[in-house]
């Protein structure tokens, strides 16, 4: 494959509202995280060992991380997959993917300029979110989660999204 000029990549950012869509799921996610982390300590006792249970944790630590890598999980994912989603099959569906494909561009370089920017929003989104977790479990660190452990399993989740992306790249 060629190497992907990062002129084209450059355009591509111009042609999408990225920064709109990268600024509205990090809020999104932000009031998701921050409302869990103040939501659950707040739930009755027969609610947290419901959850407890279907989560199959143990303690209000472990509960809360799981609940704030789903949300880290669930915004970095879709904020890609709306990018690529628009990037290829969108074209597709409405019959232009044949003229973006007769550019001067090879198609491979192509679809990799405009899939690279939806990961890279997805990487940021998830990076910062990573960070509102950590500020938001700052309370609940002790001998068993450390803000260390729950920024390295906040950007585990973002990879394995980014990854969950990447396999969405090749079906599109």
């Amino acid at each position: 494959m060629n190497p992907i000029p990062w002129t084209y990549v450059r355009a591509e950012l111009g042609r999408e509202p990225l920064a709109a869509m990268g600024l509205g799921a990090g809020l999104f996610g932000a009031i998701s995280i921050l409302g869990t982390c103040w939501a659950v300590p707040r739930l009755p006792e027969g609610v947290l060992t419901v959850l407890s249970l279907s989560l199959a944790v143990e303690g209000l630590p472990a509960l809360m991380l799981v609940n704030t890598l789903l949300a880290v999980w669930f915004v970095a994912y879709f904020v890609g997959a709306v990018v690529v989603l628009r990037a290829i099959p969108a074209p597709r569906a409405e019959g232009g993917l044949d003229i973006l494909l007769v550019k001067p561009v090879p198609p491979a370089v192509f679809v990799w300029s405009r899939i690279l920017p939806a990961l890279g929003l997805s990487a940021a989104v998830g990076l910062a979110l990573s960070v509102i977790q950590v500020i938001g479990l700052w309370g609940l660190f002790d001998a068993e989660l450390s803000a260390a452990g729950a920024l390295g399993a906040g950007l585990t989740t973002v990879a394995i999204a980014i990854a969950q992306l990447g396999a969405l790249t090749a079906l599109t």
